[in-house]
């Protein structure tokens, strides 16, 4: 339905987003997207669909949320929600507060920072400590009942995500221009890399980190 709601929209010259039961209606010029506005409002009242008015943003606003993302178009960065990052907070404290955890409650954490870590810059690089260090004690997936420890170290990659600048500082919706290239290859035995005409670096994998 909404697929054929979409293609209908488009071919009247309304361009939109639409998922699950969201719709996102957007124009570069504010006061084409005004004259449309109560076009879509219509369209889909007349195809029986009820707007719910309280969750809806109907006026026209340059940032907004949409399917979990807080999404400011005036500055080209898209944020996790407040309600997502909260989400996050409350469960890192619980961790902080304990020297381990069931993995039912470590699968819950990462779920969350899984999320949030394209929204977040070096996102993906803050989860990868906590992720090996789950999968480094959580081997069987089907116990999760499972105590994994809450190290010293987790603790402190775990304070890095209640820190406002590194989570809500905001990501471009665009990627930025390439200005260099890094290559890698690693073996069992060792592994290397380096910058095109630049820096090179590599070496072998010590007995304990070959394992």
């Amino acid at each position: 339905v909404m697929a054929a709601s979409a293609k209908y929209l488009h071919r009247n010259g309304v361009y939109s987003f639409l998922y699950s039961d969201d719709i996102n209606v957007f124009h570069k010029i504010m006061e084409k997207l005004a004259r449309e506005q109560p076009i879509v409002l219509l369209f889909f009242q007349g195809a029986g669909w009820l707007i719910n008015e309280p969750k809806s943003q109907l006026s026209i606003t340059q940032r907004g949320i949409y399917i979990g993302l807080d999404i400011d178009l005036e500055y080209g960065l898209v944020y996790p929600t407040q309600k997502r990052w909260r989400k996050l907070q409350s469960v890192i404290q619980l961790f902080l507060r304990r020297d381990s955890a069931p993995a039912r409650l470590w699968a819950s954490l990462l779920g969350i920072i899984t999320c949030l870590q394209d929204l977040t810059p070096l996102g993906r690089v803050q989860a990868r400590e906590l992720q090996f260090h789950v999968n480094s004690y959580w081997k069987d997936r089907r116990n999760t009942f499972q105590l994994v420890p809450v190290t010293q170290s987790v603790k402190s990659a775990l304070v890095w995500w209640l820190q406002s600048d590194n989570v809500m500082s905001g990501t471009p919706l665009a990627p930025g221009p390439i200005t260099q290239t890094l290559t890698t290859d690693a073996s069992n035995l060792g592994w290397g890399g380096g910058v095109w005409h630049a820096q090179e670096a590599s070496g072998t994998w010590s007995p304990q980190e070959s394992q």
